[in-house]
């Protein structure tokens, strides 16, 4: 991979679904909770769920119309905005953070 496709391909994958960068990070477990976390934000969490039967519309329409408000969908935006931000972290710095090495004092 190149140096600027290391960074990009994993933020789009995480800005189409939290954890698909996570995936595509090869972590594969943290990817897996950002996936079940970011499904909690919508259907819990967000004014308007996906699977609502009693919607008037499509949430994608509604979600590209001016019909939501911004408070039906701060939970999940700012799930996106910190898995993106965790994924740039990963992709800097490395994953997994060694753990400290036990001394004998």
């Amino acid at each position: 991979m190149t140096d600027s496709s290391r960074l990009f391909v994993p933020m789009v994958l995480t800005a189409i679904l939290p954890g698909l960068g996570h995936v595509a990070l090869r972590v594969w477990k943290r990817g897996a909770v950002w996936v079940v976390v970011y499904l909690f934000a919508i259907t819990f969490l967000s004014g308007y769920s996906p699977w609502a039967a009693d919607m008037p519309r499509p949430f994608l329409i509604s979600l590209l119309g001016v019909q939501l408000s911004p408070i039906d969908v701060v939970f999940p935006l700012a799930v996106i905005v910190i898995c993106l931000a965790e994924v740039y972290i990963i992709t800097e710095y490395g994953y997994p953070i060694e753990p400290r090495a036990e001394t004998d004092a």
